[in-house]
């Protein structure tokens, strides 16, 4: 007996049969569609987390070149404003705490947390020659004058010029720049560590988008084809009448 024959010996069964297997397939589409929304959302939210990451590396080289360039001018031109906007980032915005802080919250990869934490503590070894820089050269009735910040004593038993010449050595040399470019080295490995990560995950998520949406388009065909199938189920059955 030919599929025709059976389907007009009994239609109810198939026409039966077809609708229900259109039902399930209808609602497995609907969850993979909402499967697929939800993969297109992880992958920009990848996308917005990876951005997120670079700029807390070039927000901390940023603070970091701003206290170096502040504390050169401030022993340079002995402008107050220039050691204010020093003490403000230092105590009041505090950038590089801030980062750190951040990216725990992220749930960076340890790694890339303890590349960054040992950058801060670079250059807050920086940060104490530049403050010494800067008292040095800041006039001893100067209400910013610290009593607390501890000054090597060769430094101490100076005129007013030699402590100033003294004071823009200290940040105006080879041993400075080297220790720079170390924080620096630090955040570039940072920033490889978490390029690194964020291809992976951004990798595996658009793995997963492609297995949806292939699944989306096979269901979305099978489901044309039974739209046929029941189309082509009636046809068949007014010829038989």
């Amino acid at each position: 007996m030919t599929l025709r024959s059976k389907i007009i010996h009994d239609p109810q069964k198939y026409n039966n049969f077809s609708w229900s297997l259109l039902l399930i397939i209808a609602v497995v589409l609907i969850v993979s569609v909402d499967l697929l929304m939800q993969a297109f959302s992880e992958e920009r939210f990848i996308l917005s987390r990876e951005a997120e990451f670079i700029d807390l590396g070039n927000k901390l080289i940023k603070s970091i070149e701003f206290l170096s360039k502040q504390a050169r001018r401030y022993v340079v031109t002995l402008d107050k404003s220039d050691y204010k906007q020093y003490l403000d980032e230092i105590n009041v915005k505090k950038t590089r705490e801030n980062v750190i802080e951040r990216l725990k919250i992220l749930n960076a990869s340890s790694a890339e947390v303890d590349a960054l934490i040992e950058a801060k503590r670079l250059s807050d070894q920086i940060s104490k020659i530049e403050t010494v820089s800067m008292q040095l050269a800041m006039p001893a009735q100067d209400p910013f004058k610290q009593t607390n910040i501890i000054v090597p004593g060769q430094y101490l038993n100076k005129d007013n010029n030699k402590k100033l010449n003294i004071a823009r050595e200290l940040i105006f040399n080879k041993k400075y720049e080297n220790q720079k470019q170390e924080i620096l080295i630090k955040i570039l490995e940072y920033q490889k560590l978490m390029t690194e990560r964020m291809t992976r995950d951004a990798f595996s998520a658009s793995n997963y988008t492609s297995i949806v949406m292939l699944a989306v388009i096979i269901l979305s065909t099978l489901i044309i084809l039974l739209v046929l199938s029941l189309i082509w189920l009636r046809v068949i059955l007014r010829k038989a009448k």
